[in-house]
């Protein structure tokens, strides 16, 4: 058995290739406790990727990811080198990808995909704010777990907002996952919150479509609708019109006011079978709903004119749907 810095055990019938390396399922000894340690195989890097450039990007990774407090992302235990690779260790997430889930069920109900598109949207607001971009928001790395909390995966291809940040990438090499990218970051590799907000917005069109090949506006088409009021469908169609936007500038300000509108648009979430256990109080759940009763006046949304985009006029939709 493979053991890391004399402490990690991994699992060797758990290895999975990612986008940075490799992802195995651990144990910590000094701790008793179960671990994912993600490692980068220097040896293995591709020509045309420079060596010095990856390493940094996985150590950023690690400082950044661990700067990110929120229940949203995995939690950071420790990092270092392993004779020529690098490793990371972090919180092992028991759940099913989005990927795996709409794979197997197609779409997902329609309440459960605005939940889960306002739990992404709470962690993109946290990262934001710390000058974070994920650049890789996708199915596969949002993770549903059995209490019904998301976990973003992945922050291995995030890039700072600062201008010194943008030097760690090479001039060709475009990060992020093509299917998903805004069209600027397809472009030309640039990208912003905004950036984000746009992958969120393929997401959950695919979440309550079905996976499907390109992006673009759509009536979001669920296999339930009566789980959804028509004004709900509505509001719906007209938010992933705001995300899909071509132009950063027509897309939504913030993470924040795009989780204040699906915030407004989540009503009771029906069973999921499979996929969330609703058997049996999960703590996180019973804090989550305490601290939910907080309101404040000065956070409340008129969801009927959400703020979807900085050039929106007196309606609050952007001029140009109007």
């Amino acid at each position: 058995m493979l053991v890391i810095g004399n402490r990690y055990e991994l699992d060797p019938e758990s290895c999975r290739e990612g986008g940075m390396g490799e992802v195995w399922t651990g144990y910590d000894k000094r701790l008793d406790r179960s671990v994912a340690v993600k490692i980068i195989r220097v040896d293995r890097l591709s020509e045309g990727q420079p060596k010095r450039e990856l390493i940094r990007r996985f150590v950023r990774e690690a400082r950044a990811a661990a700067r990110l407090e929120h229940p949203g992302v995995p939690a950071v235990y420790d990092c270092g080198t392993w004779g020529e690779d690098l490793y990371m260790v972090l919180q092992l997430v028991n759940g099913r990808s989005l990927d795996e889930i709409m794979h197997a069920a197609g779409a997902v109900p329609a309440p459960w995909a605005v939940a889960i598109a306002a739990q992404v949207c709470s962690v993109l607001a946290v990262a934001h704010d710390h000058q974070l971009v994920h650049r890789d928001i996708t199915p596969a790395n949002l993770m549903l777990c059995r209490d019904g909390s998301v976990k973003v995966l992945d922050f291995g291809v995030a890039a700072l907002l600062t201008p010194s940040a943008t030097q760690l990438t090479e001039t060709g090499i475009v990060l992020g996952t093509p299917r998903y990218m805004a069209p600027e970051q397809a472009r030309s590799g640039t990208t912003s919150p905004q950036s984000d907000l746009y992958s969120l917005g393929v997401v959950l069109r695919e979440m309550l479509t079905g996976p499907v090949g390109a992006a673009g506006p759509t009536e979001p088409a669920t296999h339930d609708d009566s789980l959804l009021a028509g004004s709900v469908q509505g509001l719906l169609t007209t938010l992933l019109t705001a995300l899909l936007a071509t132009s950063p500038a027509e897309r939504p300000p913030s993470a924040t006011a795009v989780h204040e509108i699906l915030a407004g648009l989540c009503g009771d979430l029906p069973p999921f079978p499979g996929y969330v256990d609703t058997g049996s109080p999960h703590p996180l759940r019973m804090y989550a709903d305490a601290l939910g009763r907080l309101r404040q006046p000065s956070c409340a949304v008129d969801v009927a004119k959400p703020p979807l985009s900085s050039r929106s006029g007196a309606s609050g939709l952007p001029e140009k749907n109007r």
